[in-house]
């Protein structure tokens, strides 16, 4: 009988199954990377406007507003209104690393522009979020949610 070189098919379907494998096991934590590089991104987007809002309200006596709307969404023309109210304090008013349903960014102001609040949706649950109102930086979490802002309207 002569000596047989190489691999029998079941070895190479068990390297190919392994393979594959370790494969989607890499995709699927690329992917969790990725949404929770995104949800960073979102928090600081979040206290960056904020900031804003807070300069803008210093040298004005009430937040940025658009009339006859209470909720500015970044997906939609308002955010351009927004946008263009604060360039004094930030050159480009950043949006949603997604920017479409349900991940967008949510401006609401109260009927003086005396109160407001910014809400963000996350794609990662995160438990090292305050999920209490009234947080020392005015935060809150809910589920996917976050809102940051000033006043007792969130």
């Amino acid at each position: 009988m002569a000596n047989k070189k190489g691999f029998t098919l079941i070895e190479l379907l068990v390297v190919i199954a392994i393979v594959g494998l370790l494969g989607t096991i890499s995709v699927i934590a690329l992917n969790s990377a990725r949404a929770k590089a995104r949800d960073v991104k979102r928090m600081a987007d979040a206290r960056q406007i904020v900031n804003a809002m807070e300069m803008y309200f210093n040298d004005n006596g009430f937040y940025p507003y658009v009339y006859g709307v209470h909720d500015i969404y970044s997906h939609l023309s308002g955010w351009a209104l927004l946008e263009n109210q604060l360039s004094p304090y930030m050159s480009k008013l950043p949006v949603d690393p997604k920017n479409k349903n349900p991940f967008y960014y949510i401006y609401h102001f109260d009927s003086y522009a005396n109160e407001f609040y910014f809400h963000i949706r996350l794609e990662e649950e995160n438990p090292n979020l305050s999920s209490s109102a009234g947080s020392l930086d005015g935060s809150y979490y809910f589920s996917h949610s976050f809102f940051i802002g000033k006043g007792s309207i969130y």
